[in-house]
């Protein structure tokens, strides 16, 4: 009988066996097996006998065995709950059937999975405990049947909330934006290329802007399906594109746009720089050469930097420099000027440094304020491309204009291009030695966050590089490579017999960027891996 002591002993007995670890006893295993099905035919054939909180406790054991033989149980549960909303909070034994399925994905539960989600609502105080658990199974247990599906998630529009007070607005806003985000994830994880200008509707919406990231990364994960059509948006060519861009324009931010403000370019331009496939780079130049908004040229510009290194790429990126007058803007607010200086730094390209310079006498013009600001970030990247050879140039620049973080950074650089000058492995010795590191273990930042001089740690003893640690400046060290460099194995070496506790800050690895894409020329290491 359901309910009685015998029954509970038996799971308690089981539940106990299995926190335990591993069973490696003949008798222990095949009590687990006879616990496994004995569980599961009651979950299913007592499922609306049982309370709410037994369901809870047999749900949790079931998904604890991550065994096969539980899938009709798990299939109950999902089933159940895509028929019926929860109205307690010990009927989320769902909950841990979708915890079973993302750790032991079973594809027979694939549809009754999809089914379960479609019908979650993100925004209830019980469906939303488990959100990011349908997030992860779904990406599992991802079907390439599923893309139709989730290619209508993205089609649905996302209305904005009108206020605070606007509680079913605001529902229905965490609805879609959970739907779609997710439909964007496992839509990227298929690779599924007719998900491509849906993934493009997603960027051109003004009103789905929440959704973009994973619209974006989606795209990346796409890959080579994506280049194609989103070239024929950057040079004009998608008219359906285009006037989808205009109505959604006019129905959200301005009946009468302006021609920047309808443009598709930007988004174009955002995609094809984060594939960063070289084969774009002809659209890319006959884009800038068509734009006439000098803020979307900058744009452009700045996506155009993440393509593989070339002398055409470089020029017109100067042209650009040369055409952007010091007021103008890119939306919400942010001077076009900062983005082409912060821009630069990604050429890794030292003949850069005197157009730097010359643009920061240039500033004179404007809130005194904006004007500082402005050459703090020219700069500054003048500071990370400088050469041994032009630091005499870059120095007057700094005592001038220079903040005590210029100041700061100017000495680190000067003192590290002394010691190692185009030695690359000796940089990479440099940024992992441990009296780089403040107290924390974080390496110390050159100076680009904060003014002053960083608590030094002389503690040699270190851990082997975290993966993250050792990704960030793998791609310091070969963004996009080219080519390969004689000493690439010592190099690798020396990288892998190096230690750091944790990841290089944001601005550390911009440094690197620069120290070492200038000196190395993006070089491969084998040992760890190209770039793409």
């Amino acid at each position: 009988m359901v309910g009685s002591s015998s029954w509970m002993q038996f799971v308690y007995i089981s539940y106990l066996m299995r926190s335990f670890g591993p069973v490696t006893h003949r008798r222990e295993k095949a009590l687990i097996d006879e616990c496994v099905g004995a569980l599961t035919r009651t979950y299913v054939d007592q499922y609306d006998a049982m309370d709410a909180g037994t369901r809870l406790a047999a749900m949790k054991l079931l998904a604890s065995y991550r065994d096969p033989r539980t899938e009709p149980a798990l299939r109950m549960a999902l089933e159940r709950f895509a028929r019926q909303p929860l109205t307690d909070v010990r009927e989320l034994d769902v909950r841990w059937a979708v915890r079973a399925v993302a750790e032991q994905p079973v594809p027979s539960l694939g549809e009754p999975l999809l089914e379960a989600f479609l019908e979650l609502r993100a925004s209830t105080q019980l469906d939303g405990r488990f959100c990011r658990d349908f997030q992860d199974a779904t990406q599992r247990v991802a079907s390439p049947s599923w893309a139709g599906t989730l290619r209508g998630l993205l089609a649905a529009p996302i209305v904005l909330p009108t206020s605070q007070n606007d509680t079913e607005g605001i529902d229905a806003y965490r609805h879609q934006l959970f739907w779609q985000t997710t439909a964007a994830q496992v839509l990227g994880g298929l690779r599924d290329s007719g998900a491509v200008e849906p993934l493009l509707r997603v960027l051109l919406d003004p009103t789905k802007g929440d959704v973009a990231s994973p619209a974006l990364l989606a795209l990346v994960r796409i890959g080579r399906p994506a280049v194609t059509p989103t070239l024929e948006l950057l040079e004009g060519h998608n008219a359906a594109l285009e006037q989808f861009r205009r109505e959604r324009v006019r129905a959200v931010i301005h009946p009468d746009p302006s021609p920047a403000q309808a443009s598709v370019v930007p988004a174009a331009s955002l995609v094809l720089g984060a594939i960063g496939r070289a084969e774009a780079l002809p659209a890319f130049l006959r884009a800038l050469e068509a734009e006439t908004n000098e803020s979307i040229r900058a744009q452009i510009s700045s996506d155009m930097a993440k393509l593989p290194k070339s002398a055409e790429a470089l020029a017109a990126f100067e042209r650009v420099c040369e055409r952007t007058s010091l007021e103008a803007l890119i939306p919400p607010g942010m001077a076009a000027a900062a983005l082409l200086a912060e821009t630069a730094a990604r050429f890794y390209d030292p003949s850069l440094v005197p157009r730097l310079l010359t643009q920061i006498r240039r500033v004179r013009v404007g809130d005194p304020g904006d004007v500082e600001a402005r050459r703090h970030e020219l700069l500054g990247t003048a500071i990370k491309l400088a050469e041994p050879n032009q630091l005499d140039a870059v120095r007057p620049a700094v005592k001038k204009h220079g903040s005590l973080v210029e100041k700061h950074m100017f000495a680190l650089a000067e003192e590290e291009l002394r010691t190692c000058g185009s030695d690359v492995s000796c940089h990479v010795r440099q940024a992992l030695l441990p009296e780089n590191h403040d107290k924390k273990g974080v390496p110390r930042d050159q100076g680009l966050s904060h003014g002053g001089h960083p608590r030094l740690r002389r503690d040699r003893a270190r851990t082997r590089p975290p993966g993250r640690c050792r990704n960030q400046l793998r791609r310091a060290l070969c963004h996009r490579p080219s080519d390969r460099r004689p000493g690439a194995k010592g190099l690798g070496r020396d990288f892998r017999n190096a230690g750091c506790r944790h990841r290089p800050s944001r601005s550390l690895a911009g440094s690197l960027h620069s120290r070492l894409g200038q000196a190395a020329h993006r070089c491969a290491l084998p040992a760890l891996g190209q770039g793409r």
